[in-house]
């Protein structure tokens, strides 16, 4: 699986100050989500990555292209 898009999400989410905690709950997801997303164990679907972008301010984009 391609890791790019779990890079990135942590390094957006730690350079806005969120804990993996703080960005699930802003985002309405569950804590293990964002894990293992950002591990690459999990794909997010459209909608995920959408609530994400939307906690954190940025485009999918940024998520998709190593923020």
């Amino acid at each position: 699986m391609d890791e790019t898009l779990g890079r990135s999400l942590k390094k957006i989410r730690e350079s806005k100050g969120l804990s993996q905690k703080d960005l699930a709950s802003a985002a309405g997801l569950a804590r293990e989500t964002v894990s293992r997303i950002e591990l690459g164990i999990r794909y997010p679907r459209t909608d995920t990555v959408r609530k994400l972008c939307s906690a954190l301010g940025c485009s999918p984009n940024d998520l998709y292209m190593g923020g």
